[in-house]
């Protein structure tokens, strides 16, 4: 009987010893593997937020290289836009102050806001017969209105001016073109009084 009760307790000696010994390694390994469920570090792959952090990164640099060659195909500023500017006429010179040269073609404008051609064949005789610009503007603006009676063409001519100066400009009589230019010192008794009026066709 004593025998039974020393085997027991060296027994539950022994047991407690071994219990002692064993049971860290339990609780040890146990916390360990909870920690490994809550850390975010993988000791193969490296770490949890280490991995969130890079993916967000890439995904910050894709947007901001979207965002740069957006801003690349933009259209241009307002302030870089060209502003229409308005188209100029040309600038019609007046018959007074032109110089006729030989050969050369003129629209012009009169001092009363006609406008009308020089022919080249009457730039030619206002150079052979020494008649200016200020003498045809004269003739149109301020004086009497003919027509010729053989040809229709329509004539003005300065009758009040000095002699040297009397020229008779000659008209188409369809269309505002300066045919002809002449020395006239008195009226020639084929020239008709009218009240002829331009065309308007030249611009």
């Amino acid at each position: 009987m004593k025998n039974n009760i020393f085997r027991n307790i060296i027994g539950l000696i022994c047991f407690t010893l071994i219990f002692s010994i064993v049971s860290p390694s339990f609780a040890f390994a146990s916390e360990s593997q909870d920690a490994d469920l809550i850390s975010p570090v993988n000791p193969e792959t490296g770490s949890v937020y280490e991995i969130e952090n890079d993916t967000e990164f890439e995904n910050l640099e894709i947007v901001q290289d979207e965002t740069t060659q957006i801003d690349d195909i933009s259209p241009p500023s307002i302030d870089n836009e060209i502003e229409a500017q308005p188209y100029a006429l040309p600038v019609v010179p007046l018959l007074a102050g032109i110089v006729i040269k030989k050969g050369v073609e003129y629209v012009v404008k009169t001092s009363a806001g006609r406008i009308v051609k020089i022919s080249a064949h009457a730039a030619d005789q206002a150079v052979d017969r020494k008649i200016t610009g200020k003498m045809i503007d004269e003739a149109l603006t301020k004086g009497s209105k003919y027509v010729d009676g053989w040809s229709g063409e329509r004539i003005g001519w300065l009758e009040g001016a000095p002699l040297n100066q009397r020229t008779a400009v000659l008209l188409n009589k369809n269309t505002d073109v300066i045919d002809t230019v002449y020395d006239q010192k008195e009226k020639k008794l084929k020239w008709l009084k009218s009240n002829w009026q331009y065309k308007g066709d030249i611009k």
